[in-house]
């Protein structure tokens, strides 16, 4: 079982990061969204004919972004090369900081959410109708790998090793190429068996015994507690 949160993971970064620079890492999200399933009737014309191609693909590398209004979305993006990087807690600090900002900057309900070793499920709903989820990853990707970056050369140069991609403009990559997994969910039943899902990936791995064991998830505020990154139950909408 995982320690219990002790605090703002904000207030974290006025100790860690100091003096942080901007530095340009490249966080690659080509990733235009993908919709899993079958298109509502009233989706714009075409939308069932490439999601219905994308389905039928046994290899994809991209995955097509649906920025319609009213739609929840289920995101999935890893680690580079599947690394355990968020196995170690100031990683996961560092990406909750992040999902804040994003949340701020870009207005949208954070639902449910788990941060898995290797992965990270969210459950997200923007509040405005015309807004990007690849602008939304970006500004949680960029984030997190900068300031983790920054955190291996001040305390840990040798670990930098791990994220090295042998590249000269771009030489560490704290997340996977491509755009992840990106659900649009429209239904409140769907919904409900996604923020199950996502808070079930602890269990499912043997990694807990119940999800709000698992401190980097969202479970033990859907369970009346409070968890480290503050979700948005009051806008979910549950009948």
């Amino acid at each position: 079982m995982q320690q219990k949160c002790d605090g703002s993971i904000v207030q974290l970064f006025d100790i860690l990061f100091p003096a942080l620079e901007k530095e340009t890492i490249w966080c690659p999200d080509n990733s235009e969204i993908v919709q899993d399933g079958v298109a509502p009737s009233n989706l714009f014309e075409g939308a069932k004919s490439r999601m219905t191609k994308i389905r039928n693909t046994t290899h994809r590398k991209r995955c097509i972004r649906l920025d319609f209004p009213g739609h929840a979305h289920e995101l999935t993006f890893s680690c580079y090369k599947s690394l355990p990087l968020l196995s170690q807690e100031v990683y996961c600090k560092i990406l909750g900081v992040a999902i804040e900002m994003a949340r701020g900057k870009h207005r949208f309900d954070l639902w449910a959410y788990v941060f898995m070793p290797e992965h990270v499920h969210l459950l997200i709903h923007p509040r405005d109708e015309i807004y990007s989820i690849s602008h939304i990853l970006q500004t949680i990707k960029q984030s997190t790998a900068r300031k983790a970056i920054y955190y291996l050369r001040r305390n840990d140069p040798s670990g930098l090793h791990l994220l090295a991609t042998g590249q000269k403009y771009s030489p560490y990559h704290f997340w996977q190429d491509g755009g992840g997994y990106d659900r649009n969910i429209i239904a409140t039943e769907t919904l409900i068996l996604a923020v199950n899902y996502i808070h079930a990936n602890p269990v499912r791995k043997g990694l807990a015994k119940s999800p709000d064991d698992w401190m980097w998830s969202s479970a033990r505020e859907w369970s009346g507690g409070v968890g480290p990154v503050h979700i948005d139950l009051q806008n979910f909408p549950i009948k």
